[in-house]
């Protein structure tokens, strides 16, 4: 095994605490432990490119700290962003019926806030609830379109198919 084989462990150690760092959140959790593992093998079986290996290590773990830091810092407001992901389709729903923002984000009004909707360029959370129900109406509506096309076209194969068979009938 030549020297640049050697130091392929500590190279993709290093790439992937990269992309885990880059990627955070999601990111973070997938990568830095396989960056983690990968580093370790690489220095205790001194593989070459040590500081490529440390250099991963350190960056992998410095993600997993900013992610923990994240959750505990912003737990709730994390877990109320998941929740509207994961029911995305009712809060959209729910919206268009009645206009009005559920009454589990408008703690979200609290003028502690304020801050941080104009540093996102929104005079209030209604502005940015109205714009997030927005955009993800859009993006079901595209799966969908995309979903419908994906449909017409296979209906539109079949149909050629069955019109090849029975010409060659």
């Amino acid at each position: 095994m030549d020297n640049s084989e050697k130091k392929g462990l500590a190279i993709t150690a290093f790439v992937l605490s990269i992309l885990g760092f880059i990627c955070c959140g999601c990111g973070a959790v997938v990568f830095a432990p396989i960056s983690i593992i990968l580093a370790i093998i690489s220095l205790a079986t001194h593989r070459g490119a040590k500081g490529l290996a440390i250099a991963g290590l350190v960056i992998s773990i410095l993600s997993i700290l900013v992610v923990v830091f994240i959750s505990v810092s912003y737990k709730e407001e994390v877990n109320d962003f998941s929740k509207f992901i994961q029911n995305s389709e009712h809060y959209v729903q729910m919206y268009k019926e009645t206009g009005e923002v559920p009454d589990e984000f408008k703690k979200y009004e609290d003028p502690k806030y304020d801050e941080m909707w104009k540093s996102n360029n929104y005079a209030n959370f209604e502005e940015f609830y109205a714009d997030l129900i927005s955009k993800m109406d859009q993006s079901a509506a595209q799966a969908s379109s995309a979903y419908a096309g994906a449909f017409s076209l296979s209906d539109r194969l079949t149909n050629i198919n069955l019109i090849q068979a029975q010409a060659a009938v």
